[in-house]
């Protein structure tokens, strides 16, 4: 995690970062949301991405349909 503290950019790779979409670890991994094809986000945003664990696919919403 980088963050600044006045003018000066602090690197803290100790603590995981959760959003309510995405998990980025302290080491290196990124989990997007994920799920079966019936619990796909209802309403997407263009470039939102989705594990389809049905289709064992990671699929990106292009503002119409997930791909």
């Amino acid at each position: 995690m980088v963050y600044k503290i006045g003018d000066t950019a602090v690197i803290d790779n100790s603590r995981n970062v959760t959003t309510g979409m995405v998990t980025v670890t302290a080491t290196t991994d990124f989990v997007s949301p994920n799920g079966n094809t019936a619990g796909r986000p209802g309403s997407p945003t263009t470039g939102q991405m989705y594990f389809d664990t049905t289709l064992d696919k990671l699929l990106t919403y292009n503002g119409t349909e997930w791909k």
